[in-house]
């Protein structure tokens, strides 16, 4: 039975790339998880993990809502179907603003460079198909999509920020 054979090397290959990924996931785990919370005027070079209000250094404005924010990331993907009911998202574009920003708590401020950091970031949606095209209109052309062509087909954009962010999926 070579048909039974091949399946039981596929499963095993998968049970040991799902066993690297979970011991992978462990790790990160444990590295986040020994890093102790520091306070602005007290961290340390390299790794810290940090809470606290962000401040903006200048301020810069959310490309799809138009508001003051200190630093916001989008990434505007297409929906694909993949036959029946699977969906894959394509990546078209991805923008982000380019300033640092401070984050302040009670013991002072640091001055933080998002590039390569994990943020941890509201997420809010908007209907493309409501009567807030116009508005998205505007967002896809801030980050340099062409809105007319942009909206002739099924996508989403999500857009994290800190202080604010959009989800759009018509």
């Amino acid at each position: 039975n070579a048909g039974n054979q091949l399946m039981g090397v596929i499963f095993v290959c998968l049970g040991l790339l799902m066993s690297f990924s979970c011991f992978k996931r462990i790790r990160l785990k444990r590295e986040i998880t020994n890093v102790p919370m520091s306070r602005a005027r007290s961290a340390a070079i390299g790794a810290v993990k940090l809470y606290g209000m962000a401040v903006a250094r200048q301020e810069s404005r959310t490309p799809f809502s138009n508001v003051s924010s200190c630093w916001w990331r989008c990434v505007v993907e297409e929906i694909v179907a993949r036959g029946g009911e699977t969906t894959t998202c394509l990546p078209i574009k991805t923008a982000s603003s380019h300033g640092l920003f401070y984050l302040e708590d009670s013991s002072g401020k640091i001055l933080v460079d998002p590039d390569g950091a994990t943020l941890q970031t509201p997420v809010f949606r908007f209907d493309t198909k409501s009567t807030t095209r116009n508005e998205l209109a505007l967002g896809f052309e801030r980050i340099g999509l062409d809105a007319a062509s942009f909206f002739n087909y099924e996508s989403i954009n999500r857009c994290d920020g800190t202080g604010n962010s959009s989800i759009l999926s018509s």
